[in-house]
Protein backbone atom coordinates (compact mmCIF):
# COMPACT_ATOMS: atom_id res chain seq x y z
CA UNK A 1 0.00 0.00 0.00
CA UNK A 2 2.84 2.40 0.78
CA UNK A 3 4.42 1.85 -2.61
CA UNK A 4 1.20 3.04 -4.24
CA UNK A 5 1.65 6.31 -2.33
CA UNK A 6 5.22 6.59 -3.65
CA UNK A 7 4.56 5.66 -7.29
CA UNK A 8 3.81 9.18 -8.60
CA UNK A 9 7.21 10.46 -7.48
CA UNK A 10 8.90 9.31 -10.71
CA UNK A 11 6.95 11.55 -13.09
CA UNK A 12 6.81 14.34 -10.51
CA UNK A 13 10.59 14.39 -10.07
CA UNK A 14 11.04 14.29 -13.86
CA UNK A 15 8.80 17.34 -14.29
CA UNK A 16 10.57 19.09 -11.44
CA UNK A 17 13.99 18.38 -12.98
CA UNK A 18 12.73 19.56 -16.39
CA UNK A 19 11.56 22.84 -14.90
CA UNK A 20 14.93 23.36 -13.21
CA UNK A 21 16.63 22.51 -16.53
CA UNK A 22 14.71 25.29 -18.28
CA UNK A 23 15.80 27.72 -15.57
CA UNK A 24 19.42 26.55 -16.02
CA UNK A 25 19.48 27.43 -19.74
CA UNK A 26 18.88 23.85 -20.89
CA UNK A 27 21.72 22.26 -18.90
CA UNK A 28 20.49 19.25 -16.94
CA UNK A 29 22.46 18.14 -13.91
CA UNK A 30 21.84 15.12 -11.65
CA UNK A 31 21.60 17.37 -8.57
CA UNK A 32 18.31 18.77 -9.86
CA UNK A 33 16.51 15.68 -8.57
CA UNK A 34 17.74 16.06 -5.01
CA UNK A 35 15.15 18.73 -4.12
CA UNK A 36 12.40 16.23 -4.96
CA UNK A 37 13.50 14.27 -1.87
CA UNK A 38 11.64 16.70 0.39
CA UNK A 39 8.38 14.66 0.50
CA UNK A 40 10.36 11.53 1.32
CA UNK A 41 12.23 13.35 4.07
CA UNK A 42 8.91 14.31 5.66
CA UNK A 43 6.91 11.11 5.09
CA UNK A 44 9.48 8.59 6.30
CA UNK A 45 10.04 9.90 9.84
CA UNK A 46 6.42 11.04 10.07
CA UNK A 47 5.22 7.54 9.29
CA UNK A 48 7.58 6.03 11.83
CA UNK A 49 6.41 8.51 14.44
CA UNK A 50 2.73 7.75 13.79
CA UNK A 51 3.39 4.00 13.86
CA UNK A 52 5.46 4.15 17.03
CA UNK A 53 3.10 6.39 18.98
CA UNK A 54 0.06 4.40 17.93
CA UNK A 55 1.70 1.15 19.01
CA UNK A 56 3.06 2.58 22.27
CA UNK A 57 -0.24 4.02 23.41
CA UNK A 58 -2.17 0.97 22.14
CA UNK A 59 -4.50 2.97 19.91
CA UNK A 60 -6.60 1.68 17.03
CA UNK A 61 -4.81 -0.63 14.59
CA UNK A 62 -5.54 1.64 11.61
CA UNK A 63 -3.08 4.19 13.02
CA UNK A 64 -0.25 1.68 12.79
CA UNK A 65 -1.37 0.78 9.27
CA UNK A 66 -1.40 4.43 8.18
CA UNK A 67 2.00 5.05 9.77
CA UNK A 68 3.44 2.00 8.03
CA UNK A 69 2.00 3.10 4.68
CA UNK A 70 3.47 6.59 5.04
CA UNK A 71 6.84 5.14 6.00
CA UNK A 72 6.87 2.72 3.06
CA UNK A 73 5.79 5.45 0.64
CA UNK A 74 8.51 7.80 1.85
CA UNK A 75 11.14 5.07 1.75
CA UNK A 76 10.13 4.14 -1.81
CA UNK A 77 10.27 7.79 -2.91
CA UNK A 78 13.71 8.17 -1.39
CA UNK A 79 14.91 4.98 -3.07
CA UNK A 80 13.63 5.95 -6.52
CA UNK A 81 15.06 9.47 -6.45
CA UNK A 82 18.40 8.36 -5.00
CA UNK A 83 18.69 5.58 -7.58
CA UNK A 84 17.93 7.92 -10.50
CA UNK A 85 20.45 10.45 -9.16
CA UNK A 86 23.11 7.76 -8.80
CA UNK A 87 22.53 6.33 -12.27
CA UNK A 88 22.54 9.77 -13.90
CA UNK A 89 25.72 10.92 -12.16
CA UNK A 90 27.47 7.60 -12.80
CA UNK A 91 26.59 7.70 -16.50
CA UNK A 92 28.05 11.18 -16.74
CA UNK A 93 31.26 10.00 -15.07
CA UNK A 94 31.52 6.94 -17.31
CA UNK A 95 30.98 9.04 -20.43
CA UNK A 96 33.72 11.46 -19.37
CA UNK A 97 36.13 8.58 -18.68
CA UNK A 98 35.52 7.09 -22.14
CA UNK A 99 35.93 10.46 -23.83
CA UNK A 100 39.19 10.98 -21.95
CA UNK A 101 40.47 7.58 -23.10
CA UNK A 102 39.56 8.21 -26.70
CA UNK A 103 41.41 11.52 -26.78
Amino acid sequence: MGVIIGLPIGPISDRFAARLTRKNNGVREPEMRVLALLPAMLLTPGGLLIYGLTAYYKKHWIGMFIGNCLFQGGAYMGYVITLSYTVRSTLLSINLIWIGRLL
